[in-house]
């Protein structure tokens, strides 16, 4: 009975003793973010963002996961500024704009993760961190989701295993994007670069191991630069001619061409218009 006794005492000093050492925090998983849905982890929270049904609607908040009390009706409702994200619903999927977006997250998961085709709009300078060596993707989507980056802004991924992790592809139209991370910065379907996007890949931090991207990034530093903005070069070939006036009249007609979208609004206005078309038409004559 004595060495009975001994050895539940003994068992139990044992688990209390596992119950005071640190353990990894747990992160939310796929489960968490629902079909259609989007979220993110920041600290060691997670915030699954409710998005509106009404197509146009956007939900918007801080890095800190505050949400906002009101929903703007649209984008041009959004407040000057507290709020870091804003998220709505497409025919497509969801748009996200991440506006100074800087998080970190001391977590095993994903820093954010998609469960619906994303377009992700970048604005001023944001970043995402992942501080635990347990931390698996940066950015990620689910099943074969594909991810768009627009925007002229950055984004900078740092930490955990991966930079960018889907099965779907990734087309940056335009922005700056760095990633450094332990094993690999882009382990997607297809890495497919707008007109006059360049991409390096590489092993060294310091740049001193990049090559060209050649559809294979399986290593652990990626820097993505978009094209010099000449207005009214949308084929990005440093000249404005008629073929890119041939490529903008194809784009207003919602033909799929290649264009570097931000060197066709020549006016300056945010769109793409007739107007634009018109004054490079003006430009070659």
């Amino acid at each position: 009975m004595k060495t009975l006794k001994k050895t539940l005492a003994t068992v139990l000093a044992v688990v209390l003793l596992c119950g005071l050492m640190p353990t990894t925090a747990l992160a939310a998983g796929w489960e968490d973010v629902p079909e259609g849905g989007i979220g993110f982890h920041y600290g060691n929270q997670f915030l699954c963002i409710t998005v509106p049904d009404t197509e146009g609607y956007y939900t918007y908040g801080t890095a800190e996961g505050k949400t906002a009390a009101q929903i703007a009706t649209d984008v041009a409702t959004l407040p000057e500024d507290g709020w870091q994200w804003a998220v709505t619903k497409t025919a497509d999927g969801l748009y996200m704009i991440l506006n100074d977006f800087q998080v970190s997250h001391s977590l095993s998961g994903f820093g954010l993760m998609h469960n619906a085709h994303l377009t992700l709009e970048l604005r001023g300078t944001n970043s995402m961190t992942a501080t635990s060596n347990f931390a698996s993707t940066l950015l990620s989507g689910y099943w074969e989701y594909n991810l768009t980056i627009v925007g002229d802004g950055s984004l900078t991924l740092t930490g955990g295993s991966y930079g960018f992790n889907c099965d779907g592809d990734i087309h940056v139209k335009n922005g700056q994007i760095t990633v450094s991370v332990r094993s690999m910065a882009v382990r997607v379907g297809r890495l497919k670069l707008g007109c006059g996007v360049t991409a390096k890949v590489g092993n060294n931090a310091d740049g001193s191991s990049a090559v060209d991207f050649s559809g294979s990034a399986s290593r652990k530093y990626l820097n993505i630069k978009p094209p010099v903005r000449i207005a009214g070069d949308a084929n990005c070939d440093s000249n404005v001619n008629v073929r890119d006036l041939g490529l903008i009249q194809q784009h207003l007609n919602d033909w799929d061409v290649s264009l570097f979208e931000p060197a066709c609004d020549v006016n300056g206005d945010g769109n793409v218009k007739v107007v634009d078309a018109l004054m490079i038409a003006q430009y070659t004559v």
